[in-house]
């Protein structure tokens, strides 16, 4: 058997990549949100903050992040998912809840990177690089304002349990 499995015109070809990504991307999200947030966890080995990467600091420093995270687009009125554009309250319990669901966002964005492969089930050869380009520019700069927000949502967690005790 060799890939892809079947050749489409090319219209039919365009039309199966962005619907195909639209559901992709969606409909991860949309599991993703009803899925329990303790499977979320801050210190679990997927999500826990490196050393080398300073408190998220690595990454602001390389990409900037939080001169453009801001303008990242949300799909919480969509997936009725949590809403990561402002802070909702500033106590240690919401901060807490806040790192979960960066966790959550991260793992979805990192799904969707890992199957990219589906897409060689019906692109040419040729098109992967664009289906691969497209995976890394829609999904990285999430993943990139999760490793930067989610340290910083710990430590504003853990003043305010110090504050309260």
């Amino acid at each position: 058997m060799s890939l892809p499995l079947f050749h489409p015109d090319l219209w039919l070809l365009v039309l199966l990549n962005v619907l195909g990504w639209l559901f992709l991307q969606l409909g991860l999200a949309f599991v993703a949100v009803r899925l329990p947030l303790k499977w979320f966890r801050p210190s679990a080995f997927l999500f826990a903050t490196r050393r080398f990467e300073r408190g998220g600091k690595l990454w602001d420093r390389l990409f900037s992040v939080k001169a453009w995270m801001g303008k990242l687009p949300s799909g919480a009125a969509l997936t009725g998912s949590f809403n990561m554009q402002n802070l909702g309250r500033r106590d240690g319990a919401y901060f807490t809840r806040f790192a979960g669901e960066t966790c959550r966002a991260e793992a979805t964005h990192l799904v969707a990177l890992c199957l990219v492969p589906l897409f060689a089930l019906f692109n040419p050869p040729w098109a992967m690089i664009i289906h691969v380009s497209y995976a890394i520019l829609a999904n990285g700069p999430c993943l990139l304002a999760q490793r930067v927000n989610r340290p910083r949502l710990l430590a504003a967690a853990a003043r305010q349990r110090s504050r309260a005790g």
